[in-house]
């Protein structure tokens, strides 16, 4: 990477329908020393089940600080070398970046962003993303 590189976007590519503006964003909030992460509010009850038979409701958490994160995610780049090094000297394990910035103190802020950021991962999200793509047009 270029030493002039100071801000780092993770993005992945099964995301192809990001916004610009929430792109902006996140930019901003990293060249301002934080790191950031697109997400949605969530709509659903979530229900937490028993590990040992996953069909049984035990809980129902309460979804009202509950965000879906996306990506790109933005961060300082130092702050994001920092953060996986920590991270490979600790044995610590994130399903995203922004926790592993998170682990080492650093704020990470939340950029609203569109259900329209779907991942593509499955047939079902092809096909809406077919949808989607063909609306746009």
């Amino acid at each position: 990477m270029r030493a002039e590189c100071v801000v780092v976007l993770v993005h992945d590519g099964a995301r192809p329908f990001v916004d610009p503006t929430v792109i902006d964003a996140v930019i901003g909030y990293a060249r301002r020393g934080e790191g950031a992460v697109p997400a949605v509010r969530l709509g659903d009850t979530l229900k937490e089940v028993d590990p040992k038979d996953p069909t049984r409701v035990v809980r129902t958490r309460p979804r009202a600080r509950i965000w879906r994160a996306q990506t790109p995610q933005g961060f300082p780049r130092a702050v994001l070398e920092r953060a996986h090094t920590h991270a490979a000297r600790t044995g610590h394990r994130a399903t995203d970046d922004a926790a592993l910035v998170e682990a080492i103190g650093v704020p990470v802020r939340v950029v609203p962003d569109s259900t329209r950021n779907i991942k593509v991962t499955t047939p079902e999200d092809l096909a809406l993303a077919e949808l989607l793509a063909g609306a746009s047009r």
